[in-house]
């Protein structure tokens, strides 16, 4: 994946999706379930967004998928820049930039926390489309906290993360 294609998925799951969507339809929900508006399509929203959930998860492991196998791999470079200033000269480059991004990012270490809070929403998002689907009633403040809490923690694990951007040379995956 192009670290382009890469950032772009990334930015449609983290503000696309959780921030600008689902945080957005908790707090109309929270206000409706503590009374302070009347909203009818509120729990029609949330139930359809957490119906979508599986895609949206999937942009989510495909990006931590690929930083994971950027901290554990290294980026063979392109054959423009390989031609030039010959392989061995490339892959060495392109593996100092790497271990220079690890080492300022402390990537395995965000990726890692990011792929646990991604388990932790996944498991208060299957509660809280329970509730829906069973009680058809606005699940109560406290499910939405919570919910909005994970939401919100997977959200700045996701901001922090980024790739390496290979800024000395490129890769042919990168062009």
């Amino acid at each position: 994946m192009m670290n382009g294609e890469w950032e772009r998925q990334r930015s449609a799951f983290n503000h696309g999706w959780l921030k600008n969507r689902l945080v957005t339809c908790l707090l109309r929900c929270k206000r409706v379930a503590s009374g302070l508006v009347q909203d009818d399509i509120a729990q029609d929203d949330l139930l359809e967004l957490l119906n979508g959930w599986e895609l949206a998860r999937l942009g989510a492991v495909q990006v931590l998928s690929e930083m994971e196998s950027r901290v554990h791999h290294a980026v063979v470079p392109s054959s423009n820049d390989s031609l030039a200033l010959g392989e061995s000269t490339c892959r060495y480059l392109l593996e100092v930039d790497r271990l220079r991004w690890l080492q300022l990012t402390n990537a395995e270490m965000l990726g890692e926390e990011a792929l646990r809070a991604l388990g932790d929403i996944d498991d208060e998002i299957m509660r809280t489309r329970l509730w829906l689907q069973d009680s058809g009633t606005m699940p109560d403040s406290e499910l939405l906290r919570n919910l909005e809490e994970r939401a919100r923690r997977l959200g700045a694990l996701f901001s922090s993360i980024t790739l390496c951007q290979d800024s000395i040379i490129t890769s042919d995956e990168q062009v």
